[in-house]
């Protein structure tokens, strides 16, 4: 049986957060409401079959919630309520138990993911009516 709660396992560069386990949380700040942002981890993922989250600010119901996931198949991914298209996606392939760092540069006019330093999508888009939840 695995520990409840967070576990921590070898990482990229030291200890990492197994999200097998469960996630982790942290008090939320003003600035992640703020754009532009930018939002990058490393991530080593194998299961395709699911969502995988990485990381996620607020609840879906927000308008201020952001969300960098892989999609079932692996495709990097994100979901961004407040915005009209809500989601960004890239073909770059995610979960293949590689070592991936992946970013999501947001502004209030486009939206660009990266992973291992490329662009793997450019996408203009506008604040939505769920942006004011």
């Amino acid at each position: 049986p695995r520990p409840i709660g967070p576990a921590l396992v070898e990482g990229r560069f030291g200890k990492a957060l197994d999200g097998r386990s469960g996630g982790a949380l942290v008090k939320g700040r003003d600035e992640f409401r703020q754009f532009p942002i930018t939002v990058e981890c490393w991530t080593r993922l194998a299961d395709k079959s699911n969502y995988n989250i990485l990381v996620a600010h607020e609840l879906k119901s927000s308008g201020t919630h952001w969300e960098l996931f892989s999609m079932p198949g692996g495709a990097f991914t994100v979901y961004l309520p407040g915005f009209a298209p809500d989601h960004c996606r890239s073909e770059a392939m995610l979960c293949d138990d590689k070592w991936h760092h992946v970013a999501m540069v947001l502004e209030l006019e486009r939206v660009r993911l990266y992973v291992d330093g490329k662009q793997v999508a450019d996408q203009k888009h506008k604040r939505s009516a769920q942006a004011s939840v």
